[in-house]
């Protein structure tokens, strides 16, 4: 099981597990069109955010259930389950249908 704080290698193939910040990167590039729209893969690196950004702009971030399309990268689990990215878009989709099928 993956907690917050492990330590996780991802790689070419591999579904991110977690929502992860990268602290190590060789060519890594991530698809992650499910969750920011994206067509392509992105690049992903170790640099510093300075601010608050977009999911599309977290380029130190992998994310839950993306797929790892290109090279390698090593960082520590910032969210698991449903705090991940993917997690709270299921948890409001949850709160709509809910919503919803009260009114019928």
């Amino acid at each position: 099981m993956i907690t917050v704080g492990d330590v996780v290698i991802i790689e070419d193939g591999d579904y991110v597990p977690a929502d992860i910040r990268l602290f190590e990167t060789v060519n890594l590039k991530v698809e992650e069109s499910g969750l920011t729209g994206e067509s392509l893969a992105v690049e992903k690196n170790t640099d510093k955010i300075d601010g608050t950004v977009g999911i599309g702009d977290r380029k130190n971030t992998v994310f839950s259930s993306s797929l790892v399309t290109c090279g390698r990268g090593k960082g520590y689990v910032i969210a698991v389950g449903m705090e991940t990215e993917v997690g709270k878009i299921a948890q409001m989709k949850y709160k709509i249908n809910k919503h919803l099928l009260k009114r019928n």
